[in-house]
């Protein structure tokens, strides 16, 4: 079994869609043999004692690669360290918008990087960040295993969709509006 350390694990946040995310990582990781020995924030900085029996740095790129953020600055120097102990590493399911030469930078390091749309595939490319294109990891789940059934009796006639978001202030005017609504 491969020992990997998953870095980006989103389902700390408390955001329904991230932890749905980290839920299929396990499942597609435990199908072809893979074991997490550490699930880690961007705020946790990788140290160079982890280095020795880590087979992969796999990095959950999801909505955090954009704007020169904070997490973007840690993914990029997670693919550095990776490199830096010569530990194979993969940037996947990730978006990629609006930053600086030090972060692709830093995104140039991983051995593999997928992007899970076109815009943020085209994006890594302009920054020479070869890229392939697998959709977010969200759509290869069975929704069947994590979303309850839904009856035609608790369908609503609204057009409107309302799904939630990783700020809680966006989250609270979310389930305001779906609660107006009556969906």
């Amino acid at each position: 079994m491969t020992k990997v350390i998953l870095y980006n694990y989103t389902a700390l946040i408390g955001h329904q869609g991230c932890s749905l995310v980290a839920r299929q990582i396990q499942q597609l990781a435990d199908g072809i043999g893979l074991q997490f020995i550490a699930r880690l924030s961007v705020k946790t900085p990788l140290r160079d004692d982890w280095a020795p029996g880590t087979g992969l740095l796999l990095v959950n790129g999801e909505g955090t690669l954009h704007s020169d953020s904070g997490g973007a600055f840690a993914i990029a120097e997670a693919g550095r360290w990776a490199k830096a102990n010569n530990i194979p590493s993969a940037l996947i399911n990730t978006v990629y918008q609006d930053n600086s030469a030090e972060i692709a930078e830093g995104i140039r390091c991983f051995d593999l990087v997928y992007a899970r749309d076109p815009l943020s595939q085209a994006a890594l490319l302009d920054d020479k960040i070869q890229a392939q294109l697998a959709p977010d990891l969200s759509l290869s789940m069975d929704k069947n295993q994590y979303l309850p059934e839904v009856t035609a009796e608790d369908r609503s006639t609204s057009s409107i969709l309302v799904t939630d978001s990783t700020r809680k202030d966006i989250a609270r005017q979310l389930f305001s509006l779906a609660q107006r609504e009556g969906l």
